[in-house]
């Protein structure tokens, strides 16, 4: 049995409806919109402001006496592979701070990161010495 299809949607609204009348202002609003439209008209001048922008990073801050010297450069090696092949280490480090143009978020320096490869074991030691 088929379903019977949904009731069509309601007319429009008519224009009846609508309100058409002008709308009526005041002797005292008229005055203070036409007073409002002299002013603009006349080319009266606005008062000044002040925009404080901050969005954008700070870089003007005095640094502390003993700016953090330049790391040693490289970004780490990598190496090895999934064979099971030897895995260089990686070398360079980032001195006293984070690499510059990242709006102070390593300011105290970059991270240590734990090793990929112990992950596995770690997670596996964890289940294992964790009781229920």
């Amino acid at each position: 049995m088929p379903v019977p299809p949904p009731p069509a949607p309601p007319p429009p609204p008519t224009f009846a409806l609508a309100n058409t009348e002008k709308p009526s202002l005041s002797k005292s609003e008229q005055a203070g919109r036409n007073a409002l439209l002299s002013d603009i008209s006349k080319g009266k001048k606005l008062k000044k402001t002040v925009t404080n922008d901050r969005s954008a990073p700070i870089l003007d801050k005095p640094k502390g006496a003993a700016g953090g010297g330049g790391g040693g450069g490289g970004y780490g090696g990598g190496g090895g592979g999934y064979g099971g092949g030897g895995g260089g280490g990686g070398g360079g480090s980032f001195g006293g701070g984070g690499p510059p143009g990242l709006g102070g978020l390593f300011q105290a320096g970059m991270p240590k990161l734990r090793s990929t490869a112990n992950r596995e074991n770690g997670a596996r030691l964890e289940r294992k010495g964790g009781s229920k």
